[in-house]
This record gives C-alpha cells, structure tokens and sequence, in this order.
C-alpha cells in the first residue's frame, strides 16, 4: 500500500509540473507575445531515451472496480526524439494483466520553458499495440430424450433441449491507439511521459492517464 501510494504521489507531482510551467510559461512577458512556441521540425538533433513504464489511472474508478484493472503497468521500451517528432516501442503490463507491446509515433509541436533547463512539449501520440482482448458470446444448444408421465400413469417422451450462452474472449492481435502525450525533460538527462487516453468503447479501451519516466542515454548529431 505505501509503494503504491508513491508512485501515485508520483504521478500526481508530475502532473503539477507541468501545470506548474505552464501557468509559469503563460505568466511571463515573453509568453504573452507568444504564448504556447510551435515548431514543426523540432531540434536538429535527436536524443535516444530509455522509457520507463511506471503506472496508469483509470478515470472511471466504478469500472476499475468492476473489473478490476491492473494499474500497476510496469514495462520498459526507447524513445528517439527531437522533442517535437520521435518513434517510441517497448512493452508493458497493461489493464488487463496481459503482456503489451506498443510502436507510437509522437508529435508534440507545442513547448513550454519555464526555466533554463526545464521543458514542456505537448501533442499528441498514434501507432499501434498489442495484448487486449474482445468478448463476444457463443451459444450452445443440446438435445435428448425426457421422460414424462400422462394423467392416466402412461409413461411418454419429449424431445428437450438445453441452450446455453457462454461469454469468451478472444486477442484483438494488434491495434490502433492514440491519445494526448504531455513529455516532460529536465536538463537533457530526465524527465516524464504523461498519456491520456480517452475511452473507446468499440474497441474496449477504458479512458486512462499513464505515467512513464524517461532517462536519456545518448545524442545522435542529425538524422
């Protein structure tokens, strides 16, 4: 329980980073002339991190319940980016309690400075991932002889059957995935991903904020 109280706390501290340098961002001078920087290139130079998955937070807390979700989704993968474009893989332990494997493609045009070493890019991520499932019902009917018996004692049989409707799951294989990514660095050496991932209910994706800490490994000079 206490472990799982820090890694919330965790969550929650990063959340109020970025909300902290946003308002600092928006507060100053210079982002009232500009507000929220776009760029559509990014750096010329791009940095490879390692991902660390951390946590997720189901926004409805009665379907966490009801179906028990795991939001403890531990898994690790790289990222390669300039803070505006990169390519994210890796894999993690998702709601489910399946194995995930995830290939993102990151866009995050808009960044936030709010000190000499700490930035805010914010957008959004697509691509694809593995490891849910689908439920769908099957029903079974089966037949036999039943043994009766008249009014006047004379014994006769019926044909009965017996209908049975079973719920089974079965993998979605790979599938498409998106969702808002607010990526959090500091001083080029560390820093957080955090996803909102709204909910879709055709494809049986419960709305969730995913927290993963990122550790840079080394510089690439241009792609």
């Amino acid at each position: 329980m206490q472990r799982k109280g820090l890694l919330y706390r965790a969550l929650k501290a990063c959340i109020a980073i970025a909300s902290l340098g946003l308002t600092l961002s928006v507060a100053s001078p210079a982002a009232m002339a500009n507000p929220l920087p776009f760029s559509w290139t990014g750096e010329h130079h791009f940095k490879l991190y390692e991902d660390v998955s951390v946590r997720s937070y189901h926004v409805d807390r009665a379907e966490k319940r009801e179906n028990n979700f795991n939001e403890a989704n531990y898994g690790g993968g790289l990222e390669l980016t300039n803070e505006t474009w990169g390519v994210m893989g890796g894999y993690y332990r998702n709601s489910i309690r399946r194995p995930s494997f995830y290939a993102l493609v990151r866009f995050t045009p808009f960044h936030v400075h709010f000190s000499g070493k700490d930035e805010l890019s914010i957008g959004g991520v697509a691509g694809g991932l593995s490891g849910y499932v689908k439920q769908f019902t099957a029903t079974t009917s089966t037949s036999d002889w039943v043994a009766h018996t008249d009014s006047n004692g004379y014994p006769y049989l019926t044909r009965g059957v017996d209908t049975q409707t079973q719920w089974h799951t079965k993998g979605r294989g790979w599938m498409p995935g998106a969702g808002i990514m607010l990526s959090y660095e500091h001083g080029q050496a560390w820093g957080a991903n955090v996803l909102v991932v709204p909910e879709v209910k055709s494809l049986g994706v419960a709305a969730f904020v995913g927290l993963q800490l990122r550790f840079h490994l080394f510089s690439i000079a241009s792609l």
